[in-house]
Protein backbone atom coordinates (compact mmCIF):
# COMPACT_ATOMS: atom_id res chain seq x y z
CA UNK A 1 0.00 0.00 0.00
CA UNK A 2 1.24 3.46 -0.86
CA UNK A 3 1.15 6.60 1.26
CA UNK A 4 -0.84 9.75 0.46
CA UNK A 5 2.00 11.68 -1.25
CA UNK A 6 2.71 8.75 -3.58
CA UNK A 7 -0.99 8.32 -4.34
CA UNK A 8 -1.28 12.07 -5.00
CA UNK A 9 1.63 11.97 -7.45
CA UNK A 10 -0.09 9.11 -9.26
CA UNK A 11 -3.39 10.93 -9.65
CA UNK A 12 -1.58 14.12 -10.73
CA UNK A 13 -0.83 12.42 -14.04
CA UNK A 14 -4.56 11.88 -14.69
CA UNK A 15 -5.35 15.56 -15.34
CA UNK A 16 -8.33 15.67 -12.96
CA UNK A 17 -10.44 18.59 -11.78
CA UNK A 18 -10.29 19.77 -8.15
CA UNK A 19 -13.51 17.90 -7.35
CA UNK A 20 -12.22 14.70 -8.97
CA UNK A 21 -8.98 14.94 -6.99
CA UNK A 22 -10.97 15.46 -3.80
CA UNK A 23 -13.09 12.39 -4.63
CA UNK A 24 -9.90 10.42 -5.29
CA UNK A 25 -8.60 11.44 -1.86
CA UNK A 26 -11.93 10.49 -0.25
CA UNK A 27 -11.64 7.08 -1.90
CA UNK A 28 -8.01 6.77 -0.74
CA UNK A 29 -9.00 7.62 2.84
CA UNK A 30 -11.74 5.00 2.78
CA UNK A 31 -9.42 2.32 1.44
CA UNK A 32 -6.64 3.09 3.93
CA UNK A 33 -9.12 3.62 6.78
CA UNK A 34 -7.60 7.00 7.64
CA UNK A 35 -10.94 8.83 7.53
CA UNK A 36 -14.51 7.78 6.81
CA UNK A 37 -15.57 11.28 5.81
CA UNK A 38 -14.03 14.69 5.15
CA UNK A 39 -15.33 18.22 4.70
CA UNK A 40 -14.61 20.33 1.62
CA UNK A 41 -12.34 22.48 3.79
CA UNK A 42 -10.34 19.42 4.93
CA UNK A 43 -10.05 18.10 1.38
CA UNK A 44 -8.96 21.50 0.04
CA UNK A 45 -6.21 21.63 2.67
CA UNK A 46 -5.19 18.04 1.92
CA UNK A 47 -4.91 18.83 -1.78
CA UNK A 48 -2.85 21.93 -1.00
CA UNK A 49 -0.59 19.88 1.32
CA UNK A 50 0.12 17.60 -1.63
CA UNK A 51 1.22 20.56 -3.79
CA UNK A 52 -1.96 20.84 -5.84
CA UNK A 53 -3.41 24.35 -6.24
CA UNK A 54 -5.76 25.06 -3.34
CA UNK A 55 -9.34 24.92 -4.61
CA UNK A 56 -12.04 27.36 -3.61
CA UNK A 57 -13.74 25.64 -0.67
CA UNK A 58 -17.25 26.85 -1.55
CA UNK A 59 -16.97 25.64 -5.15
CA UNK A 60 -15.48 22.35 -4.00
CA UNK A 61 -18.34 21.88 -1.54
CA UNK A 62 -20.88 22.58 -4.30
CA UNK A 63 -19.12 20.20 -6.71
CA UNK A 64 -19.01 17.42 -4.11
CA UNK A 65 -22.68 17.97 -3.30
CA UNK A 66 -23.62 17.61 -6.98
CA UNK A 67 -21.33 14.64 -7.61
CA UNK A 68 -22.95 11.23 -8.00
CA UNK A 69 -19.84 9.65 -6.44
CA UNK A 70 -20.29 11.24 -2.99
CA UNK A 71 -22.97 11.35 -0.34
CA UNK A 72 -23.39 13.47 2.78
CA UNK A 73 -21.41 12.30 5.77
CA UNK A 74 -22.55 11.99 9.35
CA UNK A 75 -20.94 15.27 10.40
CA UNK A 76 -22.31 18.55 9.14
CA UNK A 77 -20.77 19.53 5.81
CA UNK A 78 -18.81 16.30 5.40
CA UNK A 79 -18.77 13.88 2.48
CA UNK A 80 -18.31 10.14 1.99
CA UNK A 81 -17.89 7.93 -1.05
CA UNK A 82 -21.20 6.49 -2.27
CA UNK A 83 -20.93 2.72 -1.79
CA UNK A 84 -22.83 2.11 -5.02
CA UNK A 85 -19.95 3.77 -6.93
CA UNK A 86 -17.13 2.08 -5.02
CA UNK A 87 -16.34 -0.50 -7.71
CA UNK A 88 -16.25 2.24 -10.34
CA UNK A 89 -13.67 4.17 -8.32
CA UNK A 90 -11.78 0.96 -7.55
CA UNK A 91 -11.24 0.41 -11.28
CA UNK A 92 -9.93 3.95 -11.75
CA UNK A 93 -7.75 4.41 -8.67
CA UNK A 94 -7.15 0.83 -7.48
CA UNK A 95 -3.97 0.27 -9.50
CA UNK A 96 -2.37 3.28 -7.79
CA UNK A 97 -2.62 1.70 -4.31
CA UNK A 98 -0.77 -1.47 -5.35
CA UNK A 99 -2.73 -3.77 -3.04
CA UNK A 100 -2.37 -7.50 -3.55
CA UNK A 101 -5.67 -9.15 -2.72
CA UNK A 102 -5.93 -12.91 -2.44
CA UNK A 103 -9.12 -14.30 -3.99
CA UNK A 104 -10.98 -16.63 -1.66
CA UNK A 105 -14.35 -18.26 -1.37
CA UNK A 106 -16.36 -17.23 1.65
CA UNK A 107 -16.23 -20.42 3.67
CA UNK A 108 -16.64 -19.11 7.20
CA UNK A 109 -18.31 -15.71 6.93
CA UNK A 110 -19.88 -14.79 3.57
CA UNK A 111 -18.71 -11.46 2.18
CA UNK A 112 -22.30 -10.43 1.45
CA UNK A 113 -23.05 -10.23 5.17
CA UNK A 114 -20.66 -7.29 5.63
CA UNK A 115 -20.40 -5.81 2.14
CA UNK A 116 -21.19 -2.12 2.18
CA UNK A 117 -20.76 -1.78 5.94
CA UNK A 118 -17.51 -0.72 7.57
CA UNK A 119 -14.24 -1.22 5.71
CA UNK A 120 -12.60 -2.91 8.69
CA UNK A 121 -15.43 -5.49 8.80
CA UNK A 122 -14.98 -6.25 5.11
CA UNK A 123 -11.24 -6.73 5.60
CA UNK A 124 -11.71 -8.80 8.76
CA UNK A 125 -14.12 -11.08 6.90
CA UNK A 126 -11.60 -11.47 4.09
CA UNK A 127 -8.83 -12.28 6.59
CA UNK A 128 -11.03 -14.82 8.37
CA UNK A 129 -11.80 -16.63 5.11
CA UNK A 130 -8.14 -16.58 4.00
CA UNK A 131 -7.04 -17.88 7.41
CA UNK A 132 -9.59 -20.68 7.23
CA UNK A 133 -8.41 -21.77 3.78
CA UNK A 134 -4.78 -21.51 4.84
CA UNK A 135 -5.33 -23.67 7.92
CA UNK A 136 -7.08 -26.29 5.82
CA UNK A 137 -4.21 -26.22 3.32
CA UNK A 138 -6.47 -25.06 0.49
CA UNK A 139 -4.86 -21.68 -0.04
CA UNK A 140 -1.41 -21.29 -1.50
CA UNK A 141 -0.03 -18.04 -0.18
CA UNK A 142 3.33 -16.36 -0.67
CA UNK A 143 5.93 -16.93 2.07
CA UNK A 144 4.45 -15.63 5.30
CA UNK A 145 6.23 -13.93 8.17
CA UNK A 146 6.84 -16.00 11.30
CA UNK A 147 3.84 -16.18 13.57
CA UNK A 148 1.29 -15.66 10.78
CA UNK A 149 -0.12 -19.14 11.25
CA UNK A 150 -0.55 -18.41 14.97
CA UNK A 151 -2.59 -15.34 14.05
CA UNK A 152 -4.65 -17.42 11.67
CA UNK A 153 -5.58 -19.73 14.57
CA UNK A 154 -6.53 -16.71 16.70
CA UNK A 155 -8.70 -15.27 13.93
CA UNK A 156 -10.40 -18.62 13.42
CA UNK A 157 -11.06 -18.97 17.15
CA UNK A 158 -13.10 -15.76 16.98
CA UNK A 159 -14.65 -16.46 13.58
CA UNK A 160 -16.38 -19.74 14.36
CA UNK A 161 -18.48 -18.37 17.27
CA UNK A 162 -19.25 -15.30 15.16
CA UNK A 163 -20.52 -17.49 12.31
CA UNK A 164 -22.65 -19.49 14.76
CA UNK A 165 -24.20 -16.33 16.22
CA UNK A 166 -24.89 -14.82 12.80
CA UNK A 167 -26.45 -18.07 11.55
CA UNK A 168 -28.67 -18.31 14.64
CA UNK A 169 -29.74 -14.69 14.22
CA UNK A 170 -30.60 -15.28 10.55
CA UNK A 171 -32.73 -18.29 11.51
CA UNK A 172 -34.61 -16.22 14.10
CA UNK A 173 -35.19 -13.45 11.56
CA UNK A 174 -36.50 -15.96 9.01
CA UNK A 175 -38.94 -17.38 11.60
CA UNK A 176 -40.12 -13.88 12.49
CA UNK A 177 -40.61 -12.93 8.84
CA UNK A 178 -42.67 -16.11 8.27
CA UNK A 179 -44.86 -15.28 11.27
CA UNK A 180 -45.40 -11.72 10.09
CA UNK A 181 -46.31 -12.64 6.51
Amino acid sequence: MVDRPTFSKSIASLNLSHADRAIALLWYYRQTQEFEERTAFDLANDLHDEDFPKPNVTRLHDDLTRSRLTIKGRRSGSFQIDLRRLSELEQIYGPFLKIKKVKVQDLVVPDEWVKGTRVYLERLTHQINVANRMLKGQQQLPPLPPGYKDWAYVIMAFARPLKTEITALRRKLNKISKLVS
